[in-house]
């Protein structure tokens, strides 16, 4: 799946719409978000969420505009790292997507379905302009959450993968510091020191070996 020139042509037809309608969209967003305890951790002060809404609004001007091109990658990209270090899980940032696109979907069908009466305005675009319009909307915001989250799935391996070195360099660490205090005394021709500390899981068979357990001529 990925977004054609036409498709960005069909979302530009309903710019004026997202973005009059994208600040009431995410009043209702953030509304939620303080109803949720979850989400609500990740904005503890009005301030946060005044912050979040104004850098969404800015994000949201590449959209409308179906203006995708390496900067907005970058941007995107960044969104996915910053949800990961944060560990803003992806099922939020999908229901959060979903709250806004809903209302901006429920807007554009409001505003551009044809009016019946005798003041009813002529409709500015057609029925299956419209419907083009917000099937490449949907696209362009599912190709986004897409990214986005490869990324953070991405970083949380990477977060993951270093926090498993790092216990294994210290259990590494640990376990050549207890067998060096054995050798040193077997260097000090003291042949009776014991293994006695706990030792990770993985080093209990050779700790409890005789001949390293206790260094003594029997």
């Amino acid at each position: 799946m990925q977004l054609t020139d036409k498709d960005c042509a069909s979302i530009r037809l309903i710019k004026d719409i997202i973005d009059r309608e994208l600040p009431i969209a995410l009043d209702i967003f953030y509304e939620q978000v303080r109803k949720t305890p979850e989400t609500r951790s990740f904005f503890p002060t009005e301030a946060k969420i005044a912050h979040a809404k104004h850098a969404q609004q800015e994000h949201w001007k590449n959209i409308s505009s179906a203006n995708f091109d390496q900067k907005y990658a970058e941007k995107v990209h960044t969104i996915g790292s910053v949800h990961a270090r944060i560990g803003l899980e992806p099922r939020w940032y999908i229901g959060g997507y979903t709250i806004v696109l809903d209302h901006l979907i429920r807007s554009i069908i409001s505003d551009l379905t044809p009016k019946t009466g005798l003041f009813a305005k002529k409709a500015t675009i057609s029925t299956e302009e419209m419907g083009e319009a917000i099937a490449s909307l949907c696209k362009a915001v599912m190709l986004e959450m897409d990214l986005t989250i490869s990324v953070y799935l991405e970083e949380a391996e990477k977060a993951r993968q270093k926090s498993r070195d790092e216990v294994i360099l210290r259990e590494q660490t640990f376990v050549a510091d207890s067998f060096g205090i054995i050798l040193s005394e077997v260097a000090e021709r003291n042949l009776s020191q014991k293994m006695d500390k706990e030792l990770p899981s993985a080093y209990i068979p050779l700790r409890d070996n005789p001949l390293i357990s206790r260094c003594a001529i029997i």
